[in-house]
């Protein structure tokens, strides 16, 4: 009788990881299709998807692999660093030329890793397309550790679209940046962690403040709600290991910028965005940033600081107000920075009645259906 009660236990759990697993694949083949008619339209630069700039960073890098297509005019954005990291990860510093911080870009190591791994061959059209790919697979990881942090707090498989709520997750993949591979990562540690499968979460972990050092917050707020040595280990470890590629980067690295320039005093860069969007410049960042902090006290106040998530939101509401004014305003940058917020407080919204069951209810189910 036991087997066969243990066995009715898990069936369901089964189906619903199928159902995330369905969404993410559909979510994850929809914006993706879109970013890339967006990004590959007849006409414009072949690299078009890390969006690069004629005056950007990484321009004599993108020239070298496109001698025949000039820039276009500007500075682009971000994802011409990773694809120029992307060229040589192994070597960081001769792609240290190629980026406007050295040390800041090599970092967040993991994405730009990751598309190397898929074309270790240098730069080109196929190197481009392995920095799309991992875009993608990153929005399909963070749909289903979304679902999987729902599942794991008792509730069903639709939260897994929240991952690909507000323009965040588009931005992102359209402009082949880190955050949803980052995100993703710190998702699945926490699903795991919830789950006491504590060595693939720190595992996980790792691989999210290796992408974005920030991400370290989430695990941080799971710390906060246990208080034991599984969740110190899942904080610790990958602090440890930012900490040694800090700092070897440090000594390898020659590094003249101004570095980490996205901090000020607290609600100083708040006060900064909001006298720019009181001119109607970056009205997507305005909306993205008040709806994400309005939602997350709301829901904060309405699930109680006992919710496993609850010290997490509390934690990135506290960062945001010390960002400054360009990593806030900024429609492209403010939409990320709340990013992981926003997902936090659907899904805590969401697993506000199942949580205590889910969690004291044994044996834990798998991560994978």
């Amino acid at each position: 009788m036991a087997g066969t009660e243990d066995t009715s236990r898990r069936r369901p759990v089964s189906h619903e990881a199928r159902a995330v697993l369905l969404l993410a694949v559909m979510g994850s083949i929809l914006i993706g299709f879109g970013a890339y008619q967006n990004a590959f339209v007849p006409g414009v630069h072949p690299a078009n998807i890390v969006h690069p700039g004629a005056d950007g960073p990484s321009a004599s890098a993108i020239l070298s692999d496109f001698p025949d297509h000039p820039l276009p005019p500007g500075l682009g954005h971000d994802g011409q660093q990773f694809y120029a990291v992307a060229r040589d990860p192994l070597h960081p510093t001769r792609v240290a030329s190629d980026l406007d911080r050295p040390r800041y870009r090599l970092q967040r190591i993991a994405f730009p890793f990751t598309a190397w791994l898929i074309h270790p061959s240098g730069g080109g059209p196929g190197l481009i397309a392995a920095v799309f790919a991992v875009g993608i697979l990153a929005v399909l990881a963070g749909i289903v550790a979304t679902g999987h942090l729902s599942l794991a707090l008792g509730g069903g498989p639709l939260p897994a679209i929240v991952f690909l709520m507000g323009p965040a997750t588009w931005l992102v993949l359209r402009f082949s940046l880190a955050d949803s591979y980052a995100l993703a990562a710190a998702l699945a540690a926490m699903a795991l962690s919830i789950r006491e499968r504590h060595r693939w979460a720190v595992a996980a972990a790792i691989l999210a403040v290796l992408a974005k050092e920030s991400l370290i917050l989430l695990p941080l707020g799971l710390l906060v709600h246990y208080r034991d040595r599984a969740r110190l280990m899942l904080v610790a470890v990958p602090a440890a290991v930012a900490a040694t590629w800090w700092a070897f980067l440090r000594l390898t690295v020659p590094d003249h910028s101004a570095g980490v320039i996205e901090f000020t005093f607290p609600f100083g860069g708040m006060w900064s965005a909001a006298r720019t969007w009181e001119q109607g410049k970056f009205q997507i960042a305005m909306a993205t940033v008040v709806f994400t902090i309005v939602l997350a006290m709301w829901v904060l106040v309405r699930v109680g600081m006992a919710h496993p998530l609850a010290p997490a939101m509390a934690i990135q509401l506290a960062f945001l107000t010390v960002l400054g004014h360009d990593v806030l305003a900024l429609d492209a940058n403010g939409s990320r920075m709340t990013m992981p917020l926003l997902v936090l407080a659907l899904v805590a919204n969401a697993t506000r009645r199942t949580w205590k069951s889910a969690l004291t209810d044994r044996p834990v189910p798998p991560l994978a259906p």
